[in-house]
């Protein structure tokens, strides 16, 4: 029986990729996240471990963009603290909640919190409402 070259390097590639495959120094795969949860901390790890941040990296700049958009003029130092989600209550209806402070005209910062309606299947925040 004759193997071509091609064939005996495309068997030496197969074999090599399934030794490093079973390698105990390959990296494990990251776990897939299981939470909506985002706190400040996390904003320094190298891989998001929260759902919606996997799904779309810019989850979280598009939800602070969003409370940035109805601050009066003149706030400023939006300093991001939480992101949380109340899964659904009695009506279907799913929770989302970012801490976060931030200093209005004239006042010092102060610690606030936005409320929005979630969509856990893309990851979508209704209009943010204060609290």
């Amino acid at each position: 029986m004759w193997i071509s070259r091609a064939g005996t390097l495309a068997g030496g590639a197969l074999l090599a990729l399934a030794l490093c495959a079973c390698s105990p120094d390959a990296p494990e795969p990251a776990p897939t996240p299981t939470t909506y949860a985002i706190d400040k901390a996390d904003l320094s790890a190298p891989e998001p471990a929260d759902i919606c941040r996997t799904r779309n990296a810019a989850f979280l700049r598009d939800v602070l963009l969003q409370i940035s958009a109805v601050l009066p003029p003149g706030s400023r130092g939006l300093d991001f603290r939480q992101f949380r989600v109340d899964e659904a209550d009695d009506k279907g209806t799913w929770t989302a909640t970012v801490g976060f402070q931030v200093a209005l005209p004239g006042e010092p910062a102060q610690a606030m919190r936005a409320v929005a309606s979630f969509d856990p299947e893309d990851c979508t925040t209704g209009g943010m409402v204060g609290l």
